[in-house]
């Protein structure tokens, strides 16, 4: 855990082995879930609209993908000063967000 990382959580009524038995649950780390937030590729790519329901099933309970706040502009670009236009080959998503780059290397 990081310095300023701290675990809030209601603690009243518990016994100390209780309390114990909660932090370490919660610090827990979960194999499943990368250490650290990756975005992933959406495969196939195309069509804007299409970017937004490929390999999403809401039936098992995802949340349907939205642009993000950049829309179909290349984020990364943007940084570096420059407003191109994504292209929807090289398209990623992260948190139900999808996001355009001009090229691979973005």
């Amino acid at each position: 855990m990081y310095q300023s990382t701290y675990i809030k959580m209601p603690a009243s009524g518990q016994t100390p082995d209780e309390i114990a038995e909660s932090v370490s649950y919660r610090l827990k780390t979960n194999v499943t879930e990368p250490i650290t937030p990756v975005a992933k590729l959406i495969e196939g790519g195309g069509d804007f609209a299409g970017l937004l329901s490929t390999d999403v099933n809401v039936d098992e309970g995802q949340l349907p993908r939205q642009y993000s706040l950049w829309r179909t502009t290349d984020p990364v670009a943007l940084k570096n000063g420059r407003v191109i236009p994504g292209v929807g080959d090289f398209a990623a998503h992260y948190a139900n967000n999808v996001f355009v780059f001009e090229n691979e290397d973005n």
